[in-house]
């Protein structure tokens, strides 16, 4: 479903958007999707790791805990750093018609950044049975 929605936002858009925009959307979203690359990443690692981490009883539930933090930490800067560097990066690549999108680039990296937090809690709600917060 997901994977769907990032196609299907730009259909949505090329109805009330020109075409211009649309493309210049795409493109962003194109710098917008490393992010996406370490979010899925950790989140593959860590969904493991927090599990394996449960077995051990109240030891492995602080350490999941911790390990948790850590991994929220390490998202926030490597979000921060793309939204620092995605308008740069833009400039330098990118012919000038094309600039405008390294305005769009840094929210949708904050945008993956909420997913990616919205991950790491889903899998704690979903091993304590508390779905419905979901």
């Amino acid at each position: 479903m997901a994977t769907g929605l990032v196609a299907a936002d730009r259909f949505i858009l090329q109805r009330y958007r020109p075409m211009s925009e649309v493309g210049l959307y795409s493109l962003a979203y194109s710098f917008g999707m490393v992010m996406a690359l370490f979010t899925n990443a950790l989140w593959q690692a860590w969904s493991t790791l927090f599990l394996n981490l449960l077995r051990n009883g109240k030891h492995g539930r602080s350490m999941a805990a911790h390990i948790c933090g850590r991994v929220v930490l390490i998202l926030a800067a490597i979000a921060s750093a793309g939204e620092l560097m995605s308008q740069n990066i833009v400039r330098v690549c990118l012919d000038p018609h094309y600039w405008e999108a390294g305005r769009v680039a840094p929210i949708i990296i904050g945008a993956y950044l909420c997913h990616a937090l919205f991950l790491l809690l889903q899998l704690s709600a979903l091993q304590a049975k508390r779905t419905s917060w979901i």
